[in-house]
């Protein structure tokens, strides 16, 4: 059981994101007012934080700056707002943020992403590619070849190991095809694996911060990926 606290202004998303996570046998604590939930923060551990951008009195972006600064706090943070903008995204990882999810909440993704970052690997819909396939290359300032995509995110392998939570983007023709710009990626494990000359790990990395338009496009292409796949065979 993991203690999650969600800190949002707006109540009925704290309920709905609490009959979500709570079924799973989480213990969820819920705060609309951003300067309680520092207090109680203080004094209680918790294992996930999720916070919003837009609050009163305090902004979610102070939120965490306040949270950073207590000795005792360590846990990872995943930013849940209707602010889409690259410039959110990046000043949320660079005050420390682990992840960022754009609303609506898309239920699927929301319990994928928080069970990738608690520590289990989501099992969402993927398309793999096939061993000798040139058009999914990638690099992330290390040589790496992308091996499945879906809607949570990237497998990879690559010749390096990659340690959980680190942020990274990718560079690969592979998001022209789908039709979105380069995303800020998370890993979230990685694993060695045998029998790969060139290649000594397998990473798992999840997408941070897509809004809607993108996670349209990641399915769309998924799904037609999927059809002219049954196609061929």
């Amino acid at each position: 059981m993991s203690r999650i606290m969600i800190v949002d202004d707006d109540f009925d998303t704290l309920r709905y994101c609490e009959g979500l996570l709570a079924p799973q046998g989480n213990e969820i604590l819920i705060h609309t007012d951003a300067h309680r939930a520092l207090k109680v923060l203080e004094q209680h551990p918790v294992d996930l934080l999720i916070v919003d951008i837009v609050m009163p009195a305090m902004s979610g972006f102070d939120f965490i700056h306040a949270v950073k600064k207590l000795e005792q706090f360590n846990a990872p943070i995943l930013m849940l707002t209707g602010r889409s903008a690259p410039k959110d995204v990046l000043t949320a990882l660079e005050l420390g943020a682990t992840d960022y999810l754009v609303k609506p909440i898309d239920k699927d993704l929301f319990v994928g992403k928080i069970a990738s970052i608690i520590g289990a690997r989501p099992r969402t819909p993927e398309v793999r590619f096939a061993q000798g396939a040139t058009d999914v290359s990638a690099e992330i300032a290390i040589p790496a070849r992308i091996t499945a995509v879906s809607e949570m995110g990237l497998t990879m392998r690559t010749r390096h190991y990659l340690d959980r939570n680190v942020h990274t983007k990718v560079d690969s023709p592979l998001f022209e095809e789908i039709g979105i710009a380069k995303p800020q990626l998370r890993a979230v494990h990685s694993k060695p694996v045998e029998n790969d000359a060139h290649y000594r790990y397998e990473v798992f990395v999840s997408f941070i911060g897509l809004d809607q338009l993108s996670m349209q496009r990641i399915r769309r292409w998924i799904i037609n990926r999927a059809i002219a796949t049954r196609k061929a065979g």
